[in-house]
């Protein structure tokens, strides 16, 4: 429930409010576009799925080559002892390795 016109939350309210107005516009901008005859056929579908089940191995494959290969635990020291700079770090190395896949499938 948004609170009183006014609260401290007031800000925040009005900027879920625009969000779900643009979601809203996006969603019509969509719909009314003519969706092409190809991304209906089951094989387009099932090789989308495919490639992008193979993407997320090939990435999660990397990402315990990278766990291993540093002297200490990334689990622990992100989540347990909040190492916001080794997060970003580990971010950036996540991104990296998406475009990389992304790039050797498409």
């Amino acid at each position: 429930v948004p609170p009183a016109v006014g609260g401290t939350n007031d800000a925040r309210w009005r900027g879920v409010a625009a969000l779900g107005q643009v979601c809203a516009w996006c969603l019509v901008v969509i719909v009314s576009k003519e969706i092409p005859m190809e991304w209906i056929k089951p094989a387009a579908l099932i090789g989308s799925v495919l490639y992008a089940l193979i993407g997320v191995g090939i990435f999660g494959l990397c990402f315990w080559i990278v766990d291993k290969l540093t002297p200490y635990d990334l689990w622990g020291e992100i989540v347990e002892r909040q190492n916001k700079a080794l997060g970003l770090v580990v971010a950036a190395i996540s991104l990296g390795i998406c475009i990389i896949v992304a790039a050797a499938i498409h």
